[in-house]
């Protein structure tokens, strides 16, 4: 914005399209640059846009000592040199995209794994307990099978079968 973006550079980014400057001696859109371009010797220049995922992100620019040193023919090859560095552009995106989606991919399968580990030492937790109220209670059948109904063994059983009954609930 302002003075210093409307030169060739700036109006090409703003209008996404090339700009020819021909001579920073004669253009009133290069004024702001003209004594320190005079100053080194450079007489005009041209700008190309730059592209990645459809927006512009810079221009490439290049200069020249000559006045309208850019030809026709000069610009359509530096334009297709533009195209061919947003594609690179573009690639090196798409490329780190990859990579981050891979990586956050290996963390995903890594956070899973874990998940997973500890879900089964849950599991296999759960089943020890599970099991250790049941042996006390398959031996109190074994009792109630042997012992006299009503007697001393069979209360005992059957108080030990209702103590275990109420820890698995």
């Amino acid at each position: 914005e302002g003075e210093l973006g409307r030169g060739p550079t700036g109006t090409c980014v703003r209008e996404d399209r090339a700009v020819t400057n021909y001579d920073f001696a004669s253009n009133p859109s290069a004024a702001p640059w003209r004594k320190t371009a005079l100053d080194y010797g450079l007489r005009a220049s041209v700008a190309f846009p730059l592209h990645r995922q459809g927006r512009i992100i810079g221009a490439l620019t290049l200069y020249a000592r000559d006045p309208g040193a850019f030809s026709p023919e000069q610009i359509k090859l530096l334009e297709a040199l533009s195209a061919d560095i947003s594609y690179a552009l573009e690639a090196m995106e798409q490329e780190r995209l990859r990579a981050q989606a891979e990586q956050a991919l290996r963390e995903s399968e890594r956070n899973l794994r874990d998940v997973d580990r500890r879900k089964n030492e849950f599991l296999g937790l759960l089943s020890h307990e599970l099991r250790n109220p049941l042996a006390p209670i398959r031996n109190a059948l074994y009792i109630l099978d042997e012992a006299a109904p009503g007697g001393e063994q069979a209360i005992r059983a059957k108080a030990v079968v209702s103590r275990q009954v109420d820890h698995l609930t």
